[in-house]
């Protein structure tokens, strides 16, 4: 999500704060998307370098209010499963 911010300090932290107060705060570790990944069994399989993204949309539709949205912070890669809670609907 900040990648094309090189300029970043090692301890910057960014918090996610969802529409019913629900809050997570992300490290500059986990901003750049390197977050433990897991296979189908829910094993740990090490540390991914996903992307983290803000969605607005989920297989082509707009994300609403009964969709989880409008808006989602998430954590993507074809094929890799990451831990739920690092994901924010907002």
């Amino acid at each position: 999500m900040l990648q094309g911010f090189s300029n970043l300090p090692s301890n910057y932290t960014l918090t996610a704060t969802a529409s019913d107060g629900y809050t997570v705060g992300y490290t500059y570790d986990e901003i750049m998307g390197h977050v433990p990944v897991y296979d189908e069994s829910g094993n740990e399989t090490g540390t991914g370098n996903l992307m983290m993204i803000i969605a607005y949309k989920e297989n082509g539709v707009l994300l609403n209010e009964s969709t989880g949205g409008p808006f989602r912070v998430a954590f993507v890669d074809d094929g890799v499963i990451s831990n739920s809670k690092l994901w924010v609907r907002m």
